[in-house]
């Protein structure tokens, strides 16, 4: 064989099914903790920005909202939720939630606002359609923490979830 060869007729070693998977190392760890250190730290200053644009746009997110179709309610619902969560971040009722979290919500609400998304929304159904599924998708992103948000104000989670 070359040097330059790779042998072919070995096999790669993996576990086998059922075994359990080696521990994570000291290093991975690390690894995972500066990078989520450091998205916090970006989502912060991004939400920072993104928020009061948010609280000054309101009511037409909350116009948007409503031209959403019945059957996408509990995306509705729940993007009303994170408006009435802003609220309670801001004036210091409620805190439980990362930096993170309040960017995404925030850059999907005003993404629906906003007059250069994806589909504009003078094109019917598939202008709104666009600004549901960004919407749906940070939510999907955020579940835990808008669930926790819901136990903190007693609400039901069914309406949302």
């Amino acid at each position: 064989m070359e040097p330059h060869e790779v042998p072919t007729d070995r096999a790669v070693s993996s576990p086998a099914p059922g075994t359990p998977a080696a521990p994570e190392g000291k290093v991975h760890k690390l690894f995972r903790a500066v990078l989520r250190e450091g998205a916090e730290r970006v989502s912060e200053r991004v939400g920072a920005r993104q928020i009061p644009l948010l609280l000054d746009r309101r009511d037409r997110v909350k116009r948007e909202l409503r031209s959403i179709p019945e059957r996408m309610q509990k995306v509705t619902n729940q993007a009303g939720l994170v408006l009435e969560l802003i609220d309670d971040y801001r004036d210091g009722t409620y805190g439980s939630i990362p930096w993170r979290s309040l960017a995404i919500a925030a850059g999907a609400l005003l993404y629906s606002v906003s007059p250069s998304d994806v589909i504009p929304d003078f094109v019917p159904v598939l202008g709104q359609l666009d600004d549901a599924v960004v919407i749906a998708g940070a939510m999907y992103l955020i579940r835990r923490d808008l669930k926790r948000y819901i136990r903190f104000k007693g609400y039901s989670l069914e309406k949302y979830f």
